[in-house]
C-alpha cells in the first residue's frame, strides 16, 4: 500500500515506522508531514532516518534540501497541507481536528482514511467522502488504544496486579480486534458508515449493560 501520514508525533511517527517495517505487506510511506512541511518520495521515504532526525531536532521534520542531503534522505519538499491531497491508498490523519472540511474535501484522493487524531474530518466532509465510497476508519474505532491501555493501568491498580508489556499489548490487540470484527462486517450489510456502525454498537452495548444492572427499563 501507498501511505501518507499527516502528523509525525507520538501517533504519526509510530504509525509510519510500523508501516515501514511491516513484513506482511509491501508498504510505501510516500509522504509524511508536520506543522512545517510535507516530505514526499514516490518510491517511499526512509522513515527510520526521519525518526532519528526528529528525535534530535525537537520533533521537527527536515525543512530544507541541505538538511535532507546531510541526512541522506531523498524527498521533495511541499507545503504542510499538501499531504491531504496526494493520491495514495491510505491517508492517516494524526495531527489536529477539522483538517478535512467542506472547502477542501473535493481535493482528497485517498481511498481509505484512518483518523489517528480526534475529529480530523468534519461532519460535512465525512458525508461527502462516504458518498464517494471512501472508507473512513473513525477515531472512536482506530485511536481507542490509548483509552484501553489507561483502563488496563486502572485495572492493575485496582486489583494490585502487574502486567508485563507483552501482556498489555496482547490485551490491547484482543480488545481492538474483537471490536473491529464486530463492526467491519456490518459495514457491508447495510447503508451505515463505519462511524455510524461504531455509534450503533456503542449505544447497544451501553443499553444492554444498563438493562442488566436494572438501570434501564
Amino acid at each position: 500500500m501507498k501511505l501518507a501520514i499527516q502528523g509525525f508525533g507520538n501517533v504519526g511517527s509510530v504509525a509510519a515506522l510500523e508501516a515501514y517495517i511491516c513484513q506482511n505487506l509491501q508498504n510505501k510511506v510516500v509522504a509524511v508531514s508536520d506543522r512545517n512541511v510535507t516530505l514526499y518520495n514516490a518510491n517511499g521515504l526512509d522513515i527510520p532516518a526521519l525518526v532519528r532526525f526528529t528525535a534530535q531536532n525537537r520533533g521537527d521534520l527536515p525543512t530544507t534540501k541541505e538538511q535532507l542531503v546531510k541526512e541522506n534522505i531523498e524527498a521533495e519538499i511541499y507545503d504542510h497541507k499538501h499531504i491531504l491531497y496526494i493520491d495514495v491508498d491510505v491517508l492517516i490523519l494524526a495531527a489536529l481536528a477539522d483538517q478535512i472540511h467542506q472547502d477542501n474535501v473535493a481535493q482528497v484522493q485517498a481511498k481509505l482514511i484512518v483518523e489517528g487524531a480526534n475529529a480530523p474530518i468534519t461532519a460535512e466532509a465525512d458525508q461527502y467522502l462516504n458518498d464517494r465510497g471512501v472508507v473512513i476508519l473513525p477515531d472512536v474505532l482506530s485511536n481507542a488504544g490509548g483509552v484501553i491501555v489507561s483502563y488496563l493501568e486502572w485495572l492493575q491498580g485496582r486489583e494490585t496486579q502487574y502486567y508485563s508489556e507483552e501482556e498489555v499489548y496482547k490485551q490491547l490487540y484482543e480488545k481492538m480486534q474483537a471490536t473491529f470484527d464486530r463492526i467491519y462486517p456490518q459495514y457491508f450489510n447495510d447503508r451505515y458508515s463505519l462511524r455510524e456502525q461504531c455509534y450503533i454498537q456503542a449505544v447497544k452495548k451501553l443499553c444492554t449493560t444498563l438493562y442488566r444492572q436494572g438501570k434501564l427499563y
